[in-house]
């Protein structure tokens, strides 16, 4: 009898100014969603999701709790919101701060904007 697969734990961080004060107005954690449910071919549990503003201190102990508590321990966090880069944002900051050497990955964000139809440049 083969044992069963355990499926993983995903956590969405909405990090947005508006969202934050109206969670109504969020589109991306809802589509973030789905498609872990109907793309993810049954690897993912029921994500965790927290809202927070783009504040650098909320952010950190978002992230920190999913990744450094056994209770809350995450496979995936996976951060979203707003409309593109603006000079109040800090969220690159913070995540090369606490992904020390994964830079790179912050990079790709403008790459996968780029690539949407449904952006305003």
């Amino acid at each position: 009898m083969a044992s069963e697969t355990p499926r993983l734990r995903p956590a969405i961080l909405i990090i947005s100014e508006t969202a934050f004060k109206e969670p109504a107005t969020d589109k991306s954690g809802v589509i973030l969603r789905e498609v872990l449910d109907l793309e993810g071919g049954g690897r993912w549990t029921e994500p965790l999701v927290e809202i927070v503003p783009d504040d650098a201190k909320k952010i950190e102990q978002a992230v920190r709790k999913w990744t450094d508590d056994e209770k809350s321990y995450v496979n995936l966090v996976i951060t979203t919101g707003g409309t593109g880069f603006a000079i109040k944002d800090i969220t690159p900051e913070v995540g090369c701060f606490l992904f020390d050497g994964l830079r790179e990955c912050f990079l790709l964000q403008p790459r996968i904007w780029d690539m949407t139809d449904n952006h305003h440049t």
